[in-house]
């Protein structure tokens, strides 16, 4: 179910239907022609420099999204680094390397089947607008960010699919989520009709703990990285079906976010949240946790 209202933007946020020049500015940057951009590898933990990866002359976002994910299938498949895996692709013998701490991808965490029933369920329940051309449906405390506290009246837990989900995930991210406990399941919808972003952010520090989950479906995208005091980006393919979980390093020092260009189709993400061990120490948090171990919610309202 869509929600009619044309745009949810407010502040700097913008998409096609309000804005169409800033999307058309974050598209007009090249990754192809800039030498500070590094492709994150799933195998190796390391992000290599684009060049050396990839051929420069590929400037066409939809190329690059799905050369991209393509190359990270195909190393989850071998079981080996990228720059291993590309001899119709490498640019280079040699790559520049760059270490980012606490990227995991996992390529193949769900089948077209599983998807398909993911999605029936998700679309039972009302989008709304969001920012920079995105649809949401969330399921969570909501946050008063000014003043750092939480309402609980319209939390009552996660939908009902994630009660088999979060197990999953757990056993397919090879003990990276072990301990992880949602609190927070929010979906967006990007589609490239709408110019669908999201601006470069940090998730908020006093209330999401330390490990982003997202699962990815629909369609392949990028997420890129980029760091308050580094001129570098790092692009980390998003594959179709894939689970990419920032943590540690890359959660807490770089900025995340998604271009428009790099939108292909539409793409629905399920985030994740877990609380800090601070909040979920207090009498609030305890609460949160205890509401969240509930599946069958109704959805959160704005």
């Amino acid at each position: 179910m869509h929600s009619l209202t044309p745009c949810g933007c407010k502040g700097a946020r913008s998409c096609i239907l309000c804005s169409i020049d800033k999307v058309n500015h974050l598209n007009s940057k090249n990754f192809a022609t800039d030498e500070n951009t590094f492709i994150y590898c799933p195998f190796c933990h390391l992000a290599h420099n684009f060049h050396c990866v990839i051929d420069a002359d590929w400037c066409e976002s939809n190329e690059l999204v799905t050369t991209l994910c393509r190359i990270y299938i195909r190393s989850e498949t071998f079981n080996r680094c990228i720059l291993e895996c590309l001899e119709e692709h490498l640019a280079k013998k040699t790559s520049e390397r760059l270490t980012v701490c606490g990227i995991f991808v996992f390529c193949s965490f769900m089948d077209p089947k599983y998807e398909a029933k993911i999605i029936e369920e998700i679309e039972c329940f009302q989008w709304k607008a969001s920012q920079s051309g995105r649809l949401k449906q969330d399921f969570g405390p909501k946050p008063n960010f000014k003043k750092k506290k939480l309402r609980l009246e319209s939390f009552t837990g996660l939908p009902s699919f994630s009660e088999k989900l979060l197990p999953k995930l757990k056993v397919e991210a090879n003990g990276v989520l072990d301990d992880f406990e949602a609190v927070e399941q929010c979906h967006l919808d990007y589609d490239p009709i709408r110019g669908s972003h999201i601006d470069m952010h940090y998730d908020d520090f006093w209330l999401w703990g330390d490990r982003l989950v997202t699962v990815n479906l629909l369609s392949d995208s990028i997420i890129s990285l980029t760091h308050p005091q580094l001129p570098y980006t790092v692009l980390i393919g998003q594959p179709r079906y894939s689970v990419v979980v920032l943590s540690s390093e890359a959660r807490n020092e770089w900025l995340h976010g998604i271009y428009p260009n790099h939108i292909i189709d539409r793409r629905v993400a399920i985030t994740y949240r877990e609380l800090t061990k601070e909040m979920k120490s207090t009498e609030v948090g305890r609460k949160v946790t205890e509401i969240a171990s509930n599946f069958g919610a109704v959805q959160t309202s704005s």
